[in-house]
């Protein structure tokens, strides 16, 4: 039995064969997501990283239909990409490290969104797993 996250996130790493999924998320930081024009939430980027947790893990984690081998990574577009989270189980710290996400010292919006080195960079991080076993999104 593994005793800690970063082991279960090592042991991932050398057993691709054991994902269910892998998705990758490119999330705009962009200047523009600090307009404050999202109801029940301070500005646009609070308001992404509160839907992800919320949507995107808390659901699905409390339906039964994502677990810690459902990995997840996070590409945060401006001018340049920024991975900013790589293979990360779902599981409840991930849905804690997205409330992070919301404070403008963990990450903050400027600059421009360059979407084409995003995609670029999450198609990079597709690749860390192309075994017929993993769902790729």
């Amino acid at each position: 039995r593994l005793q800690t996250r970063t082991e279960l996130q090592s042991m991932m790493m050398d057993r691709k064969d054991m994902w269910t999924s892998h998705s990758i998320l490119i999330v705009d930081m962009s200047g523009s997501m600090r307009r404050d024009d999202v109801n029940g939430a301070r500005c646009r980027s609070d308001g992404v990283w509160m839907t992800l947790a919320r949507d995107y893990i808390q659901g699905p984690l409390l339906a039964g239909q994502r677990s810690d081998t459902d990995l997840v990574s996070v590409v945060v577009m401006r001018e340049t990409p920024e991975v900013v989270l790589t293979c990360e189980p779902t599981d409840w710290f991930l849905f804690n490290k997205f409330l992070e996400m919301r404070e403008w010292e963990t990450i903050r919006p400027y600059g421009h969104g360059n979407y084409m080195p995003a995609i670029d960079t999450a198609e990079s991080l597709l690749m860390l797993n192309a075994t017929g076993s993993c769902a790729l999104s």
